[in-house]
């Protein structure tokens, strides 16, 4: 599916209804006659189809001056507004409709509706950490991210950015060549407050909760941290990873009640085995057997509880037979429940013995902290399984009572502005897709809606961006297991980034003097005809996007004071005036660093004119020789 038009029936920007085209195979003219709208239909002869590659439906532009309402539109697209519109689609050659303007039209053309959960699932972007964008609905905006803290928002971007650069830096790496990677890490294991879990209503109030309560502080004393504000004593980084994934196991230690749950008996269990595998293993025994006892029995006595053989204990799950238990419940969702938690704590126990493992080689510059190099005695593949094990458990546990970061990494090196805004974008799509099967991630379809994504790009950099943009988004979506189709509507003010949209993918937004804004329609002489392909320069030149020239105000202002102090020399016939020396010797140096050599050729013979005692003779007369030289004439012929 996608989005070929949208109209918009009332909106605070627009002064009377307006309507987008997006460039794809229709284009549709919206119109009043006699106080029915009519909606009709033709072809784009310029659609070509599957231009931007198979898995990205195609890519449009909204364009516009700052203040001009773009980021308006894109609420709209996000469906943030209660303003009265009409989307119209293509799928499959049929033409969609979803009226949520529920206003009478007419069309030329036949068509199917839709209901607004079959639309394409929108996806907003913005780079900018902005209050008044939290309110627009999206999983990946930046501004939605912050959720605590600046301190947590910066913790969980730098694990995000990671993650990304671990499994995907390679794609990066293929766009921006000498984009640099974070090569030396600081990793510690997550600090939090005991406050934190204990203050929770759930926990205070609930019977399961208290439950939880005395385990949590069981588990503690037993750890030796019951003095403690903190969850850890953050001495010992195994201890404290062993404390910090306990409680928060621990946390997550409640389960439906049904006629099966078993009689594990005492959390004491789990604390008196010998070592953090065997608390682990037993821990886990005793989640599956709250779960389902009879199940666990099962899985007892056919394969055995431990760590070492995974697959066969998930394979008996998905083969045990009931299918229903007594109170109506599906044992579908209990044996999910129970496969969910064996990855999960077997994910917790690689990452732990591979760090358990691997820690005489591990540089342990504190003992509470693991400092991770590639280019020292830790390669690049060490480096790699280290994050591709964390971030199996960090997803396993992300839908726990509480989502917390196992451990804060610490990059050595600062990014600049530019890496950060292109990093952030990437991260947060992988972000996305990443986190497990949830229904915003099972869509067919989404309409990517990035605001500015290019924001702190270098020129070069901008340049790039749509074409990274088509390889890179379809890769990391293709980790959905649908492998969806992408639609990508962005806005920005930049002329550069639109050489690679054709120009009927393009809309274009200006305020008008009486503040009203003006959506440019293709048949519009003033607006901007050329975009894909273009030369940057011609881009800029258009008055739509530079008024009054290229040239900046400063250098103007400072040019025409120039021209202007000449002028009143010149006007009166003045030769060689007595000025100021200070004065004369400061426009004269402006005129020697204009760049612009027309404009440097006339201000020059203008100032001559007025100041022929400054003209340099020896360098004049060199400059003659030259032009005569490369005219090929001979001044003595001119004798």
């Amino acid at each position: 599916m996608e989005l070929l038009a949208l109209y918009i029936d009332t909106h605070f920007l627009f002064h009377k209804s307006e309507y987008l085209n997006f460039g794809g195979a229709f284009i549709f003219d919206f119109k009043f006659i006699e106080g029915e709208l009519i909606i009709e239909k033709k072809e784009n002869p310029k659609y070509i189809k599957n231009f931007f590659g198979d898995n990205i439906s195609n890519i449009s532009a909204v364009v516009g001056n700052n203040g001009v309402g773009k980021t308006s539109i894109m609420r709209v697209l996000n469906r943030d507004t209660k303003c009265q519109i009409i989307s119209i689609y293509l799928e499959d050659d049929i033409i969609i409709i979803h009226d949520q303007a529920g206003i009478d039209f007419k069309t030329d053309f036949e068509y199917i509706s839709i209901s607004p959960s079959q639309e394409l699932y929108p996806l907003y972007y913005s780079t900018h950490i902005d209050y008044n964008l939290k309110n627009i609905s999206s999983v990946i905006s930046q501004s939605n991210l912050i959720e605590d803290s600046l301190e947590d928002y910066y913790y969980s971007t730098i694990l995000r950015q990671v993650f990304f650069l671990n499994q995907k830096g390679s794609f990066l790496q293929k766009n921006y060549i000498n984009f640099p990677f974070y090569e030396n890490l600081v990793i510690k294991v997550n600090q939090v407050d005991k406050s934190t879990f204990l203050n929770s209503e759930f926990y205070k109030n609930a019977t399961i909760g208290k439950s939880i309560t005395k385990q949590l502080e069981m588990l503690w004393n037993h750890y030796a941290i019951s003095n403690e504000a903190a969850i850890h004593g953050n001495f010992n980084f195994l201890n404290n990873f062993e404390v910090f994934i306990l409680s928060l196991l621990v946390s997550d230690d409640t389960y439906m009640q049904t006629n099966d749950n078993g009689t594990f008996g005492d959390f004491q269990k789990v604390l008196d085995q010998n070592d953090f595998h065997d608390k682990l293993e037993m821990f886990l025994t005793k989640r599956l057997d709250n779960i389902d006892g009879p199940l666990c029995k099962t899985l007892e006595n056919s394969v055995g509880i431990n760590f070492n053989n995974v697959t066969e204990l998930i394979e008996k799950v998905k083969a045990y037979p009931i299918t229903k238990i007594a109170g109506g419940f599906k044992f579908e969702l209990i044996k999910k429940q129970a496969i969910l938690t064996i990855k999960r704590y077997s994910s917790v126990w690689k990452l732990y013995n591979f760090i358990s493992r691997n820690s005489k080689i591990l540089v342990f510059d504190k003992p509470n902290e693991i400092n991770l190099s590639v280019k020292k005695d830790t390669s690049e593949d060490f480096l790699k399984r280290f994050f591709e094990l964390y971030q199996n458990v960090h997803q396993s546990i992300q839908y726990l009572q509480f989502e917390f970061r196992i451990f804060n990494v610490f990059p050595q090196k600062k990014l600049s502005t530019g890496e950060q805004s292109l990093l952030n974008f990437y991260s947060s799509i992988y972000s996305f897709v990443g986190k497990g099967e949830q229904h915003l991630r099972k869509h067919n379809q989404y309409l990517l809606l990035l605001d500015e994504p290019e924001t702190g790009y270098h020129a070069t950099w901008k340049k790039k961006f749509i074409k990274s943009i088509t390889e890179i988004v379809p890769e990391l979506f293709n980790e959905l297991d649908q492998k969806p189709s992408i639609q990508i509507v962005f806005t920005t003010h930049d002329a550069l980034t639109l050489s690679d949209i054709p120009n009927d993918n393009i809309t274009y937004l200006k305020k008008l003097k009486n503040s009203n804004i003006k959506v440019f329609k293709n048949d519009d002489p003033e607006k901007p005809q050329k975009s894909f392909g273009a030369n940057i320069t011609d881009l800029l030149a258009d008055s739509f996007f530079v008024d009054d020239g290229l040239m900046g105000d400063f250098a103007k202002e400072k040019i025409q004071e120039t021209i202007n102090w000449l002028h009143s020399f010149i006007n009166e016939s003045k030769v060689n005036p007595e000025v100021s020396e200070d004065i004369i010797n400061n426009h004269e140096a402006i005129i020697k660093i204009i760049d612009e050599p027309l404009l440097n050729y006339k201000l020059t013979e203008m100032f001559q004119t007025v100041f022929p005692n400054r003209i340099d003779k020896e360098n004049t007369a060199k400059q003659i020789k030259d032009l005569a030289q490369k005219a090929g004439i001979n001044l003595k012929d001119l004798v």
